[in-house]
């Protein structure tokens, strides 16, 4: 009506998107040219027409990688200028080194702030992995320290040996254990050697000794005796520190702790066999017995029929003092004279 006037239409209640950008709605004009903004506050007097004004909007994108933070994109009207977003992304592990033109990130390509908006853009981030040394402490170990490794954020370290000396494992400040395979490094860290001295046994001819590796506040413990394996009869004697097993060489710190490493060397004494013979006299015949010396042999009973066993000599005059009474401990090549009773046919010692 005359004397009223027009509610004003604003952009929460028009908008206008085409396939190629959208646009914002900047107000109602009473020429087709856009050079006066109608006044919704003046008084109709007549019929008019009203002209929207549309301004043409572009968007700046942000690419900040896979796994990166999520920067929202900026849309403005066309030739607004906009700055870099403030502050700058941030990501656990990574340094940001600004934005650039191109997903290589390269040099020559770096933006430049502020965009006038023309057209759309898009914007990558370049980021640069941090790095973090992973110190390693012998932790009073008298071999030299591994070297430091330098190590990117995420990825693993390489778990290092000390030369000469046998390491156990290594642990953090706290003293757990570092398990190299699937912690991944996220910061400085200084780990420390779980380690100890090591034994070695050249066991000359005899069965072969693993390898002891002992910390220096643990007691060496004596491994079971090898076997030997060349040829004749050998007896176990003991560890040596030198080939030569002089008596003075003899190891005797088992049971206690050690403060060096050691190669210990087996020392074998030979051990003569002799030859039990026995001469039945009649009897069935009994097969010789080789055996060690100080050894322990329990004679056989032969057998004569009719006749009872009366036992073995060391002497074929058969006097009582040639009796073997027990068990005979060898001494050397020994033959046996079996004694007989006649009158019976049952076998056995009488």
């Amino acid at each position: 009506d005359d004397g009223s006037t027009v509610a004003e239409i604003t952009a929460e209640h028009i908008s206008r998107v085409y396939e190629d950008h959208s646009y914002s709605f900047h107000g109602w004009y009473t020429d087709e040219g856009l050079t006066d903004p109608y006044d919704f506050t003046s008084e109709v007097t007549g019929e008019f027409t009203l002209y929207a004004k549309w301004v043409k909007q572009y968007t700046l994108t942000f690419v900040t990688g896979e796994g990166g933070p999520v920067v929202d994109p900026i849309t403005v009207d066309e030739d607004t200028d906009v700055d870099a977003p403030s502050p700058d992304p941030e990501w656990e592990g990574y340094t940001f080194g600004g934005w650039f033109t191109s997903a290589a990130c390269a040099a020559g390509e770096e933006c430049e702030f502020p965009y006038t908006m023309n057209r759309d853009y898009t914007v990558y981030a370049k980021w640069t992995v941090n790095q973090y040394t992973v110190t390693f402490d012998c932790n009073g170990c008298p071999g030299a320290a591994p070297d430091n490794q330098t190590v990117d954020y995420g990825s693993y370290a390489s778990e290092p040996s000390i030369t000469g000396y046998h390491v156990f494992g290594w642990t953090t400040d706290d003293g757990t254990s570092f398990d190299f395979a699937n912690t991944p490094i996220t910061g400085d860290i200084t780990l420390h050697a779980d380690w100890g001295y090591i034994l070695a046994f050249d066991s000359q001819g005899g069965s072969a000794v693993d390898e002891m590796y002992v910390r220096p506040t643990e007691a060496v413990t004596q491994p079971d005796a090898p076997e030997w394996e060349g040829e004749g009869t050998y007896e176990f004697a003991g560890w040596y520190t030198t080939s030569a097993c002089a008596d003075t060489d003899l190891f005797e710190l088992w049971g206690t702790t050690i403060s060096n490493n050691y190669t210990l060397y087996a020392k074998w004494t030979e051990v003569r066999q002799y030859t039990l013979t026995f001469v039945t006299n009649g009897g069935d015949a009994v097969d010789p017995i080789t055996a060690p010396e100080g050894s322990s042999v329990d004679l056989p009973t032969p057998v004569w029929e009719g006749h009872t066993f009366d036992g073995w000599f060391t002497s074929d005059t058969y006097d009582e003092g040639a009796r073997v009474t027990t068990a005979y401990v060898v001494t050397g090549d020994q033959v046996f004279y079996a004694k007989w009773v006649e009158g019976t046919d049952e076998g056995g010692e009488p």
